[in-house]
């Protein structure tokens, strides 16, 4: 290759924020799942191990989102509530502080409302050291209540406007947490590819690169109890040995997330 070839080619790959912003075509991928993940042990696990036991643990936000717009309960919605509320107790018995807020009034089925509420928790100077959510999802992220994927099927209007939703949520998130704070993501598949153009990686290490911060998951099936179980292990300084489960930008381990290889959008549109 060129000179000038490479330096094109190195161009296309430099911008992770504007290939975020890419205009592309998307399908909605997510399905709600609450099966036993002990089922999906086979898959490879790549990566390196989360390290629990040197971060700082000051205070924690759980985000459960159980309800839809208007207050109807979503599918399995308990397996959500029970989660948070344990892990509340868990990490209340550490002497962390915990914020879970409230589910139909605070967190009310519309991603919007998880805007204005991080938005509330950063104009009080409030810093997390952990965030967990625990929601339905896919290979495209949580489903926020009823109003769909951040990215991908929510807002309303083209795919740019998608992107830079998602982007905005990075922004936000950041905000609220420490530096060497974890994102855990309580959902199906957060580990698997997306399905819209992001260069192959996964929805763990898209968050990861918008917000800067240790993200993990499942990478193929999860379910409210489990979710909790893997987070009280983490904590424990247990890390899942088995297949089911990837992480990314874990600083401690050096293995971060391939953000600087996402198409641009020229390379997107090609």
């Amino acid at each position: 290759m060129t000179g000038t070839g490479a330096a094109e080619a190195e161009s296309m790959r430099s911008s992770w924020l504007a290939a975020l912003l890419a205009t592309t075509t998307l399908a909605f991928s997510a399905a709600a799942c609450t099966a036993s993940p002990e089922l999906e042990e086979d898959a490879t696990n790549a990566g390196s191990a989360v390290s629990m036991t040197n971060r700082r643990l000051g205070a924690v936000l759980l985000l459960p989102f159980a309800y839809e717009r208007g207050g109807r309960p979503l599918p399995d919605h308990w397996a959500f509530q029970d989660a948070a509320r344990d892990l509340a107790s868990f990490y209340r018995a550490k002497r962390a502080r915990v914020v879970v807020p409230d589910s139909r009034t605070e967190l009310t089925g519309d991603p919007e409302s998880l805007y204005r509420y991080l938005d509330a928790l950063a104009a009080q100077g409030a810093t997390f050291d952990r965030v967990i959510i625990l929601s339905h999802g896919g290979a495209d992220g949580p489903i926020w209540g009823s109003g769909g994927q951040i990215g991908l099927s929510w807002p309303e209007g083209d795919d740019a406007l998608k992107r830079a939703k998602l982007v905005e949520l990075g922004a936000k998130l950041k905000a609220v947490t420490s530096t060497n704070a974890l994102l855990y993501l309580g959902q199906c598949r957060p580990g698997q590819p997306t399905t819209w153009d992001s260069g192959g990686l996964t929805f763990i290490e898209v968050l990861a690169c918008i917000t800067d911060r240790t993200t993990a998951g499942r990478i193929l099936q999860t379910s409210g109890e489990d979710a909790e179980a893997i987070v009280k292990n983490l904590e424990e300084g247990t890390v899942p040995s088995r297949a089911n489960f990837a992480w990314a930008n874990d600083e401690a381990d050096r293995d971060r997330p391939r953000c600087t290889e996402l198409p641009s959008p020229s390379r997107s549109q090609q």
